[in-house]
């Protein structure tokens, strides 16, 4: 007789039991298939995840960090826009959980709002579209800040960037309220842990943001203390190691300073701001000469420069000559930022303004010039209006060159 052992009853079993062991072993068999097949599809589908991942991330952060300093690009950037909402908003809809996963599309969204019309640098003006991305971006950091105290610096860079855009639409107050946000959220991270290099800068740029609001609702002196506190904390950090962009917001918060100097009737402290301001930008711009930002910037000094010498609502020196050759600085830098980028509205702004300052510097000497070129930045302005109603920087610079037109018409007879 053959041992009672496992095998041999097993071995029994079977001869004796085929069909039900057979029918046993298909089910098995099935049951293993579909779980390989499902496996096999998951690992498809978290491949296909993650090229979407990385497509996004290219197109949003590679690409346009390459290209988004550089004359002439709005109109790729543009593709970037549309390529790079599609990816973000189909990461978004399988990102719950992954708070790093979350972040990058936030930073995404924040990305994108500046390509659509963020003020201050090249954008296809479009302040609606670009309040959509940010709103999709806050969404996300409150969530994910709630989740992890990390990401609070975030949060507080969302409602800076809130800030400056709910201004650009005359929301001076929601403007006002999202800058002490913050202020106040990068305080409450402070207290947490050390801010790292990057978000300390952007902490000391959020008094910037709050004395563009503040000068805007007519509170100068606040403006200038708060542009003033934004300088010293970036020259502080600039002893510490000077880098590209600690020396752009030195000179971002010179310029505030010597436009908040003037409202107050410094007009010397104004004119050494931007005189500082400008050794600044010539510095950075002789690092990147293409850089076009900067361009910008140092085309803006040279309106306001203008203004302290001459200027028909604000406290100035009355001395036309300055006034005139910065407003013709003026005129040359964003006639260049024009033809260099046709799709860049805001380099077809800063040509408008520019042209009704140069006639407003001719008024009393060739009002009849004055008149001409100043009809020309009014139907400018209204053209980038229509595009774009909700931007009432153009709004009010209209009723600058109207106001302006007015003069040179009553100087003319």
């Amino acid at each position: 007789a053959r041992p009672d052992t496992i095998v041999y009853r097993g071995t029994k079993f079977v001869r004796r039991n085929r069909l039900s062991v057979g029918v046993a072993a298909v089910g098995v068999l099935a049951v293993a298939s579909a779980a390989l097949v499902a496996i096999g599809e998951e690992r498809v589908a978290q491949r296909r995840f993650q090229d979407v991942r990385t497509l996004a991330h290219t197109f949003v952060f590679e690409l346009d960090d390459q290209i988004a300093n550089i004359a002439g690009t709005t109109k790729a950037r543009e593709t970037i826009v549309k390529t790079g909402l599609a990816y973000l908003d189909n990461l978004a809809k399988n990102a719950s959980g992954d708070l790093t996963l979350q972040d990058e599309i936030a930073q995404g969204y924040m990305k994108i709002a500046g390509v659509q019309g963020y003020p201050g640098q090249p954008n296809l003006g479009r302040t609606s579209d670009a309040l959509v991305s940010v709103e999709k971006a806050g969404a996300i950091f409150k969530a994910i800040a709630v989740a992890d105290a990390i990401y609070l610096p975030e949060l507080a860079q969302y409602y800076n960037r809130r800030a400056f855009l709910t201004l650009r639409t005359g929301e001076t107050g929601k403007a006002r309220e999202n800058s002490k946000l913050a202020i106040d959220t990068f305080a409450r991270a402070r207290a947490i842990r050390p801010l790292s290099d990057a978000m300390e800068q952007n902490y000391a740029f959020s008094f910037c943001v709050l004395a563009d609001i503040d000068e805007d609702s007519g509170h100068d002196r606040e403006a200038w203390s708060e542009a003033s506190r934004c300088a010293d904390s970036a020259r502080t950090l600039l002893k510490k190691t000077r880098t590209p962009a600690l020396i752009r917001m030195v000179a971002q918060a010179d310029e505030r300073i010597g436009t908040a100097a003037q409202n107050l009737g410094r007009l010397t402290e104004g004119l050494r701001a931007l005189a500082e301001q400008e050794s600044l930008l010539n510095e950075l711009l002789g690092a990147e000469p293409r850089n076009s930002f900067l361009h910008r910037s140092r085309a803006v000094l040279y309106q306001f420069r203008s203004s302290i010498y001459l200027d028909d609502e604000h406290p100035n020196l009355g001395d036309a000559p300055p006034a005139l050759q910065s407003a013709r600085m003026y005129l040359a830098a964003a006639e260049e930022m024009r033809q260099s980028d046709p799709n860049n509205k805001g380099a077809q702004y800063s040509r408008a303004v520019a042209t009704f300052r140069v006639a407003f510097a001719l008024t009393e000497s060739d009002p009849d010039t004055a008149i001409l070129m100043t009809r020309e930045s009014v139907q400018t302005i209204d053209a980038l209006i229509a595009s774009d109603q909700k931007n009432t920087v153009a709004i009010r610079g209209r009723f600058s060159a109207l106001r302006h037109l007015s003069t040179a018409q009553f100087t003319a007879g």
